[in-house]
């Protein structure tokens, strides 16, 4: 038998799957947030660049 046409695809069952799949993707999930998550430099540099580019902008309030 075949699915029929618009279903959505077959998500794997967790119960079903080992130790180790179930570590891997927690450490992915947390390496995915860490990456995403900018830095206090990168957020300074684009401070910096802003305020270059628009001059007349005032220095933001902390």
């Amino acid at each position: 038998m075949t699915k029929k046409e618009g279903k959505s695809p077959a998500k794997p069952q967790p119960q079903l799957q080992p130790e180790y799949v179930k570590k891997a993707k927690a450490e992915v999930e947390t390496n995915r947030k860490e990456t995403e998550r900018m830095s206090v430099k990168d957020y300074d540099e684009m401070k910096e660049f802003w305020q270059a580019y628009n001059c007349n902008v005032k220095e933001a309030q902390k």
